[in-house]
């Protein structure tokens, strides 16, 4: 009896720590506050890209993108939780000339965004 339990034990440990680790790892939008304070104007778009984790989509895109949301959702402007996005212009050398980030968060952050945060994942 003692054990199954303590193999019961043992199996319940590793599947929380498995389990708690994947959550802890998920990947998460790399479009963030923080990375978006790491842009600076006269900086490479290759190096935006690498910041922000790819190539953004251009302006077309956006509009075609706020378009099928407005259809699904409503008029502009809506609010969807955790999303975030801004708005980056580069001149003719590809160097950054602008940025506006605007984004929305969740009210209610869950405790695995307040961990990342406050470690500045």
């Amino acid at each position: 009896m003692k054990r199954r339990m303590l193999r019961l034990g043992v199996f319940l440990s590793i599947v929380l720590l498995v389990l708690g680790g994947a959550l802890f790892l998920w990947p998460q939008d790399p479009i963030t506050p923080s990375s978006w304070k790491m842009i600076r104007l006269g900086m490479p778009e290759k190096e935006v890209e690498a910041i922000l984790g790819g190539p953004g989509m251009d302006s077309d895109e956006f509009h075609d993108l706020m378009e099928s949301l407005e259809k699904k959702i409503g008029k502009y402007p809506f609010i969807v939780n955790d999303i975030f996005f801004g708005e980056i212009q580069f001149d003719h050398e590809n160097r950054v000339q602008s940025k506006v980030f605007l984004g929305w968060r969740s009210a209610d952050p869950n405790v695995l965004d307040r961990l990342r945060d406050w470690l500045g994942w």
